[in-house]
């Protein structure tokens, strides 16, 4: 029988009240999108991580209106259907990786077995997209709004893309997020990684982590790639509010 997961709201509340504590996000919740962006994302998570946790079928098939939610408020909001994706992935792989050397294939199978109405909600949203654009004649750089850009191979100045670019800003934008927040988030990242990588730890500690890294990296790549392919020159922590 599969257990049911439950967080304390008190504990919900304090973390989802630490990113808006970044200085900026005063100056942005008043004229940005990030008011309405922020609850939407903070739902995401919780519902990806009960997905990884229970396994639960609708709440995987959730992350699919979740996600167009998450767009429709603010074209940022794509990256949560990569991130969700790279959860999984990242908790597929430490379901393997932990369990003992002969029960690895089974541990593989069990995953596949959880997760397959994540493959379905992956394959609906990546076709209807598609066909839907085609439909329409436009390209899917089209839907992204602003983020278009993020679909050209050069830069406004002319420079080609280069993956390395992207990952020194996003190592920037990590960098300064911690600094606001007194390195307490990133500190607090790698204990919990330490534990969750031990094979006495809980399966949904195990998924909180996979879905922390993950959302913190799909986040943190868009929000660079947006700032090199803008070439703004500056960091733009207040679209990296969620990274804590």
């Amino acid at each position: 029988r599969r257990r049911h997961t439950r967080y304390p709201l008190v504990t919900g509340v304090q973390t989802c009240a630490l990113p808006i504590s970044v200085p900026s996000m005063y100056y942005s919740s008043v004229i940005m999108t990030e008011s309405a962006f922020y609850p939407v994302f903070a739902l995401c998570v919780y519902v990806a991580i009960s997905a990884l946790a229970t396994a639960s079928w609708w709440r995987q098939l959730a992350i699919l209106p979740l996600t167009a939610l998450a767009f429709e408020t603010r074209q940022q909001g794509v990256a949560v259907f990569a991130a969700y994706v790279l959860a999984v992935v990242l908790f597929a792989v430490f379901e393997v990786a932990l369990a003992r050397r002969g029960e690895r294939s089974g541990a593989a199978r069990d995953v596949a077995r959880d997760f397959w109405p994540s493959a379905v909600a992956v394959a609906i949203g990546v076709v209807g997209v598609v066909g839907l654009q085609a439909a329409r004649g436009k390209s899917l750089s089209s839907l992204l709004g602003a983020y278009s850009i993020l679909a050209q191979s050069q830069t406004p100045i002319g420079n080609a893309f280069h993956p390395r670019t992207i990952l020194a800003v996003a190592v920037q934008h990590l960098a300064e997020t911690d600094l606001w927040l007194g390195v307490i988030p990133a500190v607090a990242l790698l204990v919990l990684l330490g534990f969750a990588l031990q094979r006495t730890s809980t399966r949904e500690l195990r998924a909180f982590a996979a879905a922390s890294v993950a959302f913190i990296v799909a986040m943190t790549v868009v929000v660079a790639a947006f700032v090199v392919f803008t070439n703004v020159g500056r960091i733009e922590e207040r679209r990296s509010e969620e990274h804590t």
